[in-house]
C-alpha cells in the first residue's frame, strides 16, 4: 500500500506535495486571522539562548561522566607507558 493509493487516514493518505499545500493553507489563514505569533529579531535570540542553556544544564551529568572516564582511560594509558618503560630499563641491564 502507497501514500498515492488514497489508503489510510488524514495525512497519511495524502501525497507530500497535497500536504505541504495544506500545511501553507494553515499558516497563511493563522497570519490573517492574527492568531499566529512572529518573532522578532530579539525575542528569537533570547528564546534560542534559554533553549540551549536549559539542554546544557540537562546534560550536565552525561558530560561530568564523560570527563572522569577520559580522565581514567589517560591514567590508565599512563600507567601502561610507565610499565613498558621499567620493562625495557630491566631488559637491558
Amino acid at each position: 500500500m502507497t501514500r498515492s493509493q488514497g489508503k489510510g487516514r488524514g495525512f497519511a493518505s495524502m501525497t507530500p506535495e497535497r500536504v505541504r499545500e495544506l500545511g501553507g493553507q494553515g499558516g497563511k489563514a493563522a497570519h490573517a486571522s492574527g492568531n499566529a505569533f512572529e518573532w522578532n529579531s530579539q525575542e528569537a535570540t533570547e528564546a534560542s539562548q534559554r533553549g540551549h542553556a536549559k539542554r546544557w544544564d540537562e546534560t550536565k551529568p552525561e558530560r561530568e561522566k564523560a570527563k572522569r572516564d577520559r580522565e581514567r582511560e589517560a591514567a590508565r594509558e599512563r600507567k601502561a607507558e610507565l610499565s613498558k618503560k621499567r620493562k625495557k630499563g630491566k631488559k637491558k641491564k
